[in-house]
């Protein structure tokens, strides 16, 4: 399963908002990659997708370039990061060496700097003043009679921003509210005082006129539930079976990303798989069918659903980046263990070779009670130890039979002996 979406269909107000058809390319240019999105559905009212047919168009990275549906065509820097935006809407993009957002020039709000969690905004007045501080529960607003309006985010589970509150009058008061469907399409926003709270869906910032959100490695389109580059992990275990472009493996329920890259499963309860809850921040109920793709949420009690298909297709490798010490201090993925004997065994002739004694090892069989496993058992354990921050990647990975496992514990392997000096050369003749 790759994990494209070939058609979502969403229902508000019992009103069918979106009926969306994805085609891809095909035949010899197969890739991930979008060759139109059409929307069959006859909705008006601007929510979601733009009805009619949209085209995409990618670079040899796999980087969004053109498209048609807003009206605009990007431009990227060497870090496949969007620097320039031009079409219906004029915007720059200014970045650090390594990646981090410095400036943005936006018609809306003029000149906007980053630095450090302070973000300064001009308005097109020509003059940079604090808009605000933003903190890990909200911001720091300046008074214009001095001091700060210290606001506050209450956010659902899987951090989204639901309601801002205020807390320069007592007691505290909402001075907005968001509400999202499933992959993170706003569908109503509401008591909004200035400075507009634009840090929403899992947190991150809203570009406002481009409609995506800025997670820091690369741009998320909510509307059709996708990524506008690939994921940097394209070729890790863990994603090697998905799409570069799908979005926390099309589980907006369960998952949120962090920060445009890997997804980080938010552990909400087994009962959510085909059940109802009530969140802290959700008003209604929010339910999810996992294995048909199927997902309810209500929102101020009116119905909500979406629905996606998925289709394989090839993966687009346009870069590979393995950085180290991703999975830190994290156990060897299912996928990753197979790898690790697969390697093994096709270096010792089709048998798993323990790498700590030598034992020819042993498939494991299902446990027993009160039945003490063989010490030859294979196993698969971390090279560098998971206790001292070691990587659950394929690399720090080895073939242990159990006896061998068991004796190592947390020891970091002894390093090798210095190899012996040479010998002096002979004295001249």
């Amino acid at each position: 399963m790759m994990g494209n979406i070939t058609t979502l269909s969403r229902l508000y107000n019992n009103v069918l908002i979106d009926s969306l058809n994805y085609n891809y390319l095909a035949g010899t240019n197969a890739t991930n990659q979008l060759k139109s999105v059409t929307d069959l559905s006859a909705d008006a009212s601007g929510t979601g997708y733009k009805t009619g047919t949209g085209t995409y168009v990618y670079d040899a990275n796999g980087n969004l370039t053109a498209d048609n549906s807003k009206g605009l065509n990007i431009s990227y820097n060497l870090l496949n990061l969007p620097n320039a935006i031009t079409g219906n809407k004029t915007i720059t993009y200014t970045y650090s060496a390594a990646g981090e957002k410095l400036r943005r020039i936006s018609p809306n709000t003029g000149v906007t700097d980053y630095v450090a969690g302070i973000q300064y905004e001009d308005n097109n007045t020509g003059t940079s003043t604090i808009a605000f501080i933003q903190t890990e529960e909200g911001k720091a607003v300046p008074l214009s009679t001095g001091g700060y309006d210290y606001q506050y985010y209450l956010g659902d589970n899987l951090g989204n921003t639901r309601v801002t509150f205020s807390t320069k009058t007592s007691p505290a008061t909402a001075v907005q509210t968001d509400n999202y469907l499933p992959f993170g399409t706003e569908i109503s926003r509401g008591t909004i005082t200035n400075p507009k709270n634009e840090y929403l869906y899992n947190k991150k910032e809203l570009q406002e006129e481009l409609g995506e959100y800025d997670y820091g490695a690369r741009f998320y389109d909510p509307v059709i539930a996708r990524w506008t580059t690939i994921d940097a992990y394209a070729e890790h275990p863990d994603q090697i079976d998905f799409s570069p472009y799908h979005y926390v493996k099309d589980n907006p329920i369960r998952y949120n990303d962090p920060d445009g890259n890997c997804p980080i499963c938010l552990v909400w309860g087994a009962e959510l798989i085909e059940a109802g809850l009530v969140a802290v921040g959700i008003v209604g109920t929010a339910a999810i069918i996992v294995h048909s793709h199927i997902q309810h949420v209500n929102s101020n009690g009116s119905p909500v659903m979406q629905q996606s298909t998925i289709e394989r297709t090839p993966i687009v490798q346009a870069r590979t980046l393995s950085p180290p010490g991703s999975r830190a201090g994290k156990p060897h993925t299912p996928a990753g263990k197979k790898k690790v004997i697969d390697d093994n065994k096709a270096a010792n002739d089709g048998k798993t070779i323990c790498q700590g004694c030598g034992v020819e090892t042993t498939k494991p069989e299902k446990s027993q009670k009160g039945v003490t496993p063989p010490t030859t058992d294979t196993q698969v354990d971390h090279i560098d130890p998971q206790a001292n921050g070691g990587s659950g990647t394929t690399d720090n990975g080895q073939v242990l039979c159990r006896g061998c496992n068991i004796d190592k514990s947390d020891k970091v392997p002894a390093p090798a002996p210095p190899a012996p000096a040479p010998p002096p050369p002979p004295p001249h003749q």
